[in-house]
């Protein structure tokens, strides 16, 4: 639940982690995915029907691991979706974490609030203890601030289809019956996304449908608005597919993961943007006009990541070579020393000859003295005063200059200077990054329901008219 390396998770599914806070009276859920910092949070009444919702929720959202109270582990762990391997077993977590002050404590800490009632948690204690304790875990176990979770969205069962295990399965929703797998399964119909955001979410709309008129209503206008316009669907369809997993770079910046590669990938990505709000200026349903809203244009900071950053850049920073010529004049500078040493030092062993008349005069080099001026005997008596003795050899003498030493300091530190200059150049970029976790995250979420919205209006089209000779079926 806590592994973020992109390679080890699914990109069209979140990698959730959740905790379970069990109580006489209530039962309280929280779950997260720490790659995306969605976070959301549910309560059931106690009751005999407690246990068997819970059991329902957790085979819906399909956790990669579950931490619950110490008390409630047994029980759980008796459960026949744990024994049957549908959900994982649950691990036990500090009790003091569960409690309700420790717990509210933290949270207002983590999501920098006075008061849980923003989020419609602050009476719920079991949801309360179940929230708090998982961001305690997950700040013990990832060492870091988890700036991507800055918030918790409630679930609320009066807005959802309750979907049960036998339900999810039978109907095929997200897994077929023979093989797991998605093939012919309502997602498998309806999912035409093209970005790693929008098949997340479709997968959560499937598993969650809605109950609310206004809600449905919301989404089905933009995806009417959408199947009336082909340019409009076309050309979103086509920037879309420019644009990567911004929502998981983001949770990378998060936790200072972030590389050079993603630093490209994220460029790439926000470039696409502003032609995206450009198409969708005039739309007239909410939801699109909502994507728009929360769709940032990233200009600038698209712009610095351009410059900053080389093509093709690598995954690792230890070697360097990732940031462009060109950016920094310092790192230009010692670049072309480090590129040029040869010259730099045949161009110096040219004009000192001229300076000096000495006609044989030569620069080398080795380990033991580092760089040198050679001077045979026959011309002792030309060398400088500025010349300072290194070496005697039986037929010259050897000898530094302090413009030499110069030059032979930034020659061989040159190469571990640009990597410290490209080390402070991409802190840098990382703090500005940092501050825009929160824009990234609107506006991957923006885009993933764009994309969702697109997908749906592709699929009406496709299904729009099946006839026979005796009945017409119209599908929406």
């Amino acid at each position: 639940g806590t592994v973020t390396e992109s390679a080890l998770i699914d990109e069209a599914r979140n990698n959730f982690i959740c905790c379970v806070y069990a109580t006489r009276n209530a039962v309280g859920v929280s779950w997260c995915d720490i790659t995306t910092g969605q976070f959301y949070a549910k309560s059931f009444a106690g009751g005999e029907n407690a246990f068997s919702d819970l059991c329902d929720h957790l085979v819906r959202i399909s956790p990669a691991e579950i931490i619950c109270n110490p008390q409630f582990r047994e029980t759980a762990n008796e459960f026949p979706v744990v024994k049957h391997k549908v959900v994982p077993v649950f691990n036990a977590y500090s009790e003091r974490a569960f409690i309700t002050d420790n717990a509210r404590k933290i949270l207002l800490e983590q999501f920098s609030v006075h008061s849980l009632s923003v989020f419609g948690i602050e009476d719920d204690s079991a949801a309360v203890g179940a929230c708090g304790a998982l961001v305690s875990y997950l700040r013990e176990t990832q060492k870091h601030t988890l700036r991507n979770i800055v918030n918790v969205t409630l679930e609320r069962s009066s807005e959802q289809m309750i979907l049960d295990a036998s339900a999810l399965r039978n109907l095929e929703l997200v897994k077929n019956q023979r093989d797991g797998k998605t093939y012919g399964t309502l997602l498998w119909v309806v999912d035409k996304t093209v970005t790693a955001m929008g098949k997340r979410m479709i997968r959560s709309w499937v598993l969650s449908p809605l109950t609310n008129p206004d809600k449905i209503a919301y989404r089905l206008d933009g995806v009417e608005e959408l199947t009336k316009s082909a340019v409009l669907r076309e050309g979103l369809t086509e920037r879309l597919r420019c644009v990567k997993d911004t929502e998981r770079i983001a949770g990378r910046i998060s936790n200072d993961r972030i590389t050079p590669k993603d630093c490209e990938t994220l460029a790439a990505s926000l470039a696409s943007f502003p032609a995206v709000k450009l198409l969708l200026f005039g739309v007239c349903s909410s939801i699109l006009k909502d994507v728009d809203k929360y769709l940032f244009g990233f200009e600038e900071l698209s712009s610095l990541l351009s410059s900053a950053i080389v093509e093709n850049a690598p995954v690792l920073m230890k070697d360097g070579g990732f940031i462009r010529d060109g950016f920094d004049a310092e790192l230009d500078r010692l670049r072309a020393i480090q590129k040029n040493a040869a010259s730099v030092i045949r161009k110096m062993e040219e004009e000192e000859r001229e300076k000096t008349g000495i006609k044989n005069l030569k620069i080398g080099y080795n380990r033991v003295f580092g760089y040198y001026i050679e001077v045979t005997n026959s011309f002792k008596e030309l060398v400088p005063y500025n010349y300072i003795r290194k070496q005697t050899l039986t037929g010259a003498e050897r000898y530094i200059t302090e413009d030499l030493k110069k030059i032979e300091d930034e020659i061989l530190t040159s190469s571990d200077r640009c990597k410290k200059i490209e080390s402070e150049i991409f802190e840098k970029i990382r703090g500005i990054l940092r501050e825009n976790i929160k824009k990234l995250q609107d506006s991957s979420r923006a885009i993933a329901c764009l994309d969702c919205v697109l997908s749906l209006a592709r699929v009406a089209l496709s299904l729009i008219h099946i006839s026979e000779p005796t009945r017409r079926v119209v599908i929406s």
